[in-house]
């Protein structure tokens, strides 16, 4: 019962919507069948369990129809009805977040009725509310759209022969919204090319692009995102860059936080490209934005900083040497980070900041302290364990640490198959280098450059070349 979808759904609720999906289940308006709220109660009163516990089917039916004969498939209808039940009721809560799409479907049900005045009271009501708003969100464009789509509509119920304004505000919303989603998605597709092999058909943009140039005034939003778009697509692009980042701390306090996050992320992306075409100061500029989005808490989920940000600052304040710097990042953003890593990513990036010092013994005190309860960070701290025995001439404990790494990663069930070859393959080069004859270095180099699925390929060779 643990693989169902309905407690999949259920075991990620939080304590605030368990109580919110308690009254909508037990609405009449939204469901009248007493076997449902039961269900529900079931799981209601464990709820702290339900992900963990495989729960047994026939306790459940008993739960919900005591003193009756079990009866799977029954039991099964009422969970299939219970999940559409959640699964609605989490679409609500969403319409309730945001706001405009059930006033636009207000809108939309009172024109048909014909009711004119209920209408035009809710239209202006909403047009002075999107009237005082400053901040843009991902939503700001597409409520202009909506707002001036009903207002054009309602001009076209009446069927009245005459000019309205309505219709040319409706045609720049319209612009000014596919401009946007057009940029942004574009941008996106652009970033995840350079992650994969997979290359996009991104029709229409070179005329949205030519368009928006030949325009004498640009909404600072849309051409924030001409700007990202120009920056990933074109090489020579550094002084559109410089434009880029003085723009987005110039409206910082207009972009709603979630925007302000996608477009940091999307300027890290750009400096992260640069830097592999060999201009390492964007190294700085990258870990000048985390420091801005970390500041103002942009770059934090929820309440904390996550471990993934804090890891990307570390290497790249590493990579630029900023020792005395980073030291102290490490020990003050270490509260920001979720309790169940803080300790973990800590003494990890503690050990990284130890070894790139060449203080070795502060290393391996740091990296003993790392256990299996994240695969990630132990595992990390592995590899670094053998490079540490490595550079102080350990021979012997790295020999002994590299076979019962082995082990430990052909026996573990828990680390992806993947991961696991890919770590294997680390360690079979490594092995390989320190067992080779100096006559060998030639076809241990072509090994190692050969060998794709694998990880710190530079410092193998680096070693290699100082063994062999």
């Amino acid at each position: 019962m643990r693989n169902s979808k309905l407690v999949a759904l259920l075991s990620v609720l939080e304590v605030k919507e368990w109580d919110r999906l308690r009254d909508y289940v037990y609405s009449p308006y939204f469901n009248k069948r007493e076997e449902v709220c039961r269900l529900f109660d079931f799981f209601y009163e464990r709820q702290e369990l339900v992900g963990q516990l495989d729960f047994d089917k026939e306790e459940v039916d008993a739960f919900v129809h005591p003193g009756q004969v079990y009866n799977e498939k029954q039991l099964a209808y009422l969970f299939n009805y219970l999940l559409r039940l959640a699964e609605d009721f989490l679409g609500q809560e969403d319409l309730t977040r945001d706001g405009f799409i059930l006033q636009r479907n207000k809108l939309n049900v009172l024109l048909e009725k014909h009711l004119k005045k209920h209408f035009h009271f809710q239209l202006n009501k909403s047009k002075q509310r999107i009237a005082g708003e400053e901040v843009r969100s991902g939503y700001f464009w597409r409520d202009r759209y909506w707002l001036s789509e009903m207002e054009a509509q309602a001009f076209m119920s009446e069927r009245k022969r005459q000019y309205d304004q309505s219709f040319q505000n409706l045609s720049d919303a319209l612009d000014n919204y596919y401009c946007y989603e057009k940029l942004r998605y574009s941008c996106a597709m652009v970033n995840l090319e350079a992650i994969g092999s997979t290359k996009y058909e991104i029709q229409l943009i070179d005329g949205l692009i030519q368009n928006l140039s030949a325009r004498t005034e640009v909404d600072f939003h849309i051409d924030i995102y001409l700007k990202i778009y120009e920056c990933l697509t074109e090489k020579d692009n550094e002084k559109t860059f410089t434009l880029l980042r003085k723009q987005v701390e110039l409206h910082q306090n207009r972009l709603s936080r979630e925007e302000l996050r996608e477009i940091l992320l999307f300027l890290v992306n750009i400096c992260l490209r640069k830097t592999r075409q060999g201009l390492e100061e964007y190294y700085v500029q990258a870990l000048e934005l985390y420091e801005f989005g970390i500041k103002n808490r942009t770059l934090f989920a929820g309440q904390y900083l996550t471990h993934w940000t804090y890891n990307n600052v570390v290497k790249l304040a590493l990579r630029v040497k900023r020792y005395q710097w980073l030291n102290q990042f490490i020990d003050e953003n270490a509260t920001y980070l979720a309790p169940n890593v803080r300790e973990q990513a800590t003494n990890f990036n503690k050990a990284e900041l130890a070894f790139s010092k060449g203080d070795y013994d502060s290393c391996l005190e740091h990296i003993n302290q790392v256990t299996f309860t994240d695969p990630q960070y132990f595992l990390g701290s592995r590899i670094m364990l053998l490079k540490s025995f490595y550079a102080i001439d350990a021979f012997d404990s790295l020999s002994s640490q590299l076979a019962s790494f082995m082990m430990f990663l052909r026996r573990n069930k828990k680390i992806s198959n993947d991961y696991k070859q890919t770590l294997l393959n680390f360690c079979s080069l490594l092995h390989l280098v320190l067992r080779s004859k100096p006559d060998k270095k030639e076809k241990v180099l072509q090994k190692i450059n050969d060998t794709k699925q694998k990880v710190e390929g530079t410092w193998l060779l680096k070693v290699a070349e100082e063994i062999l």
